[in-house]
């Protein structure tokens, strides 16, 4: 004969009982049924409950959830840096008078800078693209 708890006063009781020795609950054969299924269910609870703990435990020491750390950190390469989007004027001109010589853009790359500047500017939210494309068609009618 198993223990069952009593509905009562949660005490241990025989299931071949009539009623409980401490509260004097009387037993029923459906609150007998009754509590020899909550003990199964909380049995296969616990049972889970531990093969999940032992799981878990296997996977720590087998190291599963340790982070990927290189075992060095000379190993490690700054990150490239990234390349520059656009090409200004102001840029051009002074890497030229740092090489001692004057700059003179040409029409295809002033149209370049202005072309990029606009971009950037529909970018940032400070020109739309409507007017963006009409500026384009004014400023650059042949295209």
């Amino acid at each position: 004969m198993s223990l069952i708890s009593c509905p009562e006063c949660q005490k241990p009781v025989s299931e071949a009982a009539r009623a409980c020795p401490g509260c004097g609950f009387t037993f029923t054969p459906d609150v007998v049924a009754a509590q020899k299924l909550k003990k199964q269910k909380n049995e296969q609870a616990a049972g889970l409950l531990g093969v999940g703990f032992l799981v878990i435990m296997i996977l720590l020491c087998s190291g599963v959830f340790t982070p990927n750390t290189p075992s060095s950190s000379s190993s490690r390469s700054p990150p490239a840096p990234k390349p520059a989007v656009k090409s200004d004027y102001a840029t051009d001109a002074a890497r030229q008078r740092e090489l001692g010589q004057k700059y003179h853009p040409t029409q295809s790359e002033i149209r370049e800078y202005l072309i990029l500047d606009a971009r950037q500017a529909v970018r940032e939210g400070s020109m739309s693209k409507s007017a963006y494309e009409q500026w384009t068609k004014q400023k650059f009618p042949n295209d």
